[in-house]
């Protein structure tokens, strides 16, 4: 693992965890993935995450309590630490889902999936991940790999102690 993409990681956990997280490493074949714990020692959640060419990162955890949440982080964008911005997301063709993403730092944006076990399917069986903006931008992210990420990811959720729920 790069040292930059630790680096993206730990700052994850430090977000959302709002203290130092310890983090635990596995490989998902192109996707990394690490199980993270809070402050306290609880564990927090597990993600996996893949670099794009275009510099963007996208990362999907199963936090403790079974929900899915989608992180996007690129050290080019500038957002607003703290601000909500509405997005679409969907995969493939399937139906576009709308929710606010909140800008973590100004480099990324994170969301829990309302529909857990309906998006974590899609993400597991679909090419292609969709992100759309006010703007009309769209973002386009191949999920090729997904499938194992995922399963990965859901292992070690599975086998974390002091999880809430099963996905």
């Amino acid at each position: 693992m790069s040292k930059l993409a630790r680096i993206l990681l730990i700052v994850a956990g430090l977000t959302l965890t709002n203290g130092p997280a310890v983090a635990e490493g596995f490989k998902a074949g192109m996707w990394a993935g690490e199980r993270f714990y809070a402050k306290s020692g609880k564990f927090s959640r597990c993600l996996v995450r893949k670099i794009y060419q275009d510099g963007t990162s996208l990362g999907f955890a199963i936090n403790n309590f079974g929900k899915v949440e989608i992180w996007l982080w690129n050290n080019k964008w500038t957002l607003e630490k703290g601000k909500k911005y509405n997005i679409q997301f969907g995969v493939d063709y399937l139906r576009r889902r709308y929710i606010k993403a909140k800008a973590r730092t100004k480099t990324m944006l994170s969301f829990i999936v309302s529909e857990t076990r309906t998006v974590f399917k899609e993400l597991k069986r679909g090419q292609n991940l969709y992100f759309g903006n006010a703007n009309k931008t769209v973002l386009k992210y191949s999920l090729k790999g997904s499938s194992l990420a995922l399963d990965k990811a859901m292992i070690c959720y599975a086998s974390a102690p002091d999880r809430k729920s099963v996905v």
